[in-house]
């Protein structure tokens, strides 16, 4: 992926993250465009790109304000390094494969906010925390049932994502 098309996917999921899917807030938690971008280049690109991209993603994460500073650039870049690293061997072109990998993804990241950002707060049940990391997951999820095959025409045949 060219950085012009990453950064044309980049600032279209930070819309959709930061105007359109609060809207949509149920449960305190919302699907997460941006953990589903750091996880394609996870899949699909190189080291490098990844590591770049997930970094990227996570910075954007970080600025729309979603939690604490610098924690999701560093969580996004692990996770698509992780990808890159460990998973390539997958046949990562069947969609339901992505997707549930996009929903452990996003599962592991919701559990980490969950230790990270919400413990201050109380007054709310673990409970309710666990069952929001986990619909986040199931929304995310299913969310990139649509936003993955429009990420897949960006790929040039033959080739693998970089930048």
């Amino acid at each position: 992926m060219s950085v012009w098309r990453f950064t044309i996917a980049l600032l279209i999921a930070v819309a959709l993250q930061t105007s359109f899917f609060p809207r949509f807030d149920a449960l305190r938690t919302k699907p997460d465009c941006l953990l589903i971008l750091a996880a394609h280049l996870g899949l699909a690109g190189q080291p490098f790109g990844a590591a770049v991209g997930g970094v990227a993603a996570g910075f954007m994460r970080d600025l729309a304000g979603s939690g604490k500073f610098g924690l999701g650039a560093f969580m996004f870049c692990v996770m698509a390094l992780f990808l890159n690293r460990f998973c390539s061997h997958l046949s990562t072109s069947w969609l339901p494969i992505r997707a549930g990998i996009v929903f452990c993804a996003a599962g592991i990241f919701g559990f980490v906010e969950i230790i990270t950002v919400r413990t201050d707060q109380s007054d709310i049940s673990l409970l309710f925390l666990i069952g929001c990391a986990i619909f986040q997951a199931v929304c995310t999820s299913l969310l990139s049932f649509a936003v993955l095959p429009i990420l897949n025409r960006f790929k040039v045949q033959g080739q693998r994502y970089d930048f």
